[in-house]
């Protein structure tokens, strides 16, 4: 709404739905090239019903004149997460069906593959995944993203080692490795870390390039591409050479439960405006710094220790960490 590309593929370029699954454009780079100005430009050149009257790729998907005065750089780090997680557990349920020949989400053949593998997810590592939860939402959290792409020495604890228990021996490779990579660049994207962006930028690219090459009927989703095709050019540019840790909406989508139960159970229901007025004062009350002070919080460092590597993913993400002092 507020960049008025309703309909992009991406909201920080301007590449189609096309040109994002081209392997010879995804090698040049997708700088980030959607600006504000640019939309209100072609706004107010046209005349807007005219406008909305072309086809998409002529009005670079927008939808509406924007809403924003200034250039939108969506990091969302929590959601990178969710998302990529989301498209390689698709992944590898097309994989499990076998005769593929094209991206098929919806299809009840690989929405029962996703059913099989997130059962025997939970029956091996009791990680529930897609399981809708009491607190709203489902079970797919953060933290049980972040565990699933956390390599574990023992086999028996390891999730990549049981999803490709279910898929054809000579995809286990080009699997393993996208799977390592992807997990460095979260864990990169996700700290508080000075980043190599030009390593970075190149573990992206050969992992674009290698899902294109090794799975050319898989969607890029426009989250994955984001992650791939602009995570480099968002710590270099937007924050500093650092990782995004300090931009995280986990903080935010943690008060949503809280909201829920709030509206639900802990305030006045004579109207929308009273029922409101109670959540807030609620919400108000748990981030009062006097009560916070009689919690006992302990705080979980994001960025494992890595004077011990363990995994592939520790040797790569520790390459990629510069040294600040």
């Amino acid at each position: 709404m507020l960049s008025g590309a309703g309909g992009a593929n991406c909201q920080m370029c301007t590449a189609t739905f096309q040109q994002i699954h081209d392997i010879s454009i995804v090698q040049n780079g997708f700088p980030i090239n959607r600006t504000i100005r640019d939309a209100r430009d072609v706004f107010d050149e046209v005349d807007e019903e005219v406008f909305l009257s072309l086809p998409t790729n002529q009005r670079f998907n927008l939808t509406h004149k924007p809403i924003s005065e200034k250039d939108i750089i969506s990091a969302s780090p929590l959601h990178a997460y969710l998302r990529t997680f989301s498209w390689f557990l698709l992944l590898i349920c097309h994989l499990q069906y076998g005769a593929i020949q094209q991206w098929s989400p919806t299809s009840p053949i690989i929405l029962g593959a996703r059913k099989f593998i997130t059962s025997l997810i939970e029956e091996k590592l009791s990680i529930s995944i897609d399981t809708p939860s009491v607190q709203g939402g489902t079970t797919t959290t953060g933290n049980v993203v972040r565990r699933c792409f956390t390599r574990s020495d023992d086999t028996v604890e390891d999730f990549l080692y049981w999803v490709l228990t279910v898929v054809p021996q000579e995809t286990h490779q080009v699997a393993t490795t996208i799977f390592n990579n992807l997990s460095a660049i979260l864990r990169l994207y996700n700290s508080n870390r000075k980043v190599d962006t030009e390593g970075l930028d190149n573990v992206c690219r050969e992992t674009y390039e290698s899902i294109l090459i090794n799975f050319s009927w898989a969607h890029v989703t426009p989250t994955l591409h984001k992650l791939l095709a602009h995570a480099p050019q968002i710590i270099a540019d937007h924050n500093d050479g650092f990782g995004l840790e300090d931009l995280s909406e986990e903080g935010l989508e943690s008060c949503n439960k809280l909201v829920w139960q709030y509206r639900e159970r802990l305030s006045r229901k004579f109207s929308f405006e009273d029922n409101v007025k109670d959540v807030f004062v609620r919400l108000i009350s748990q981030s009062d710094p006097i009560l916070a002070s009689f919690r006992n919080i302990t705080k979980n460092d994001s960025e494992p220790d890595l004077s011990e590597l363990k995994s592939c993913q520790d040797i790569l993400v520790k390459s990629l960490i510069m040294n600040t002092l």
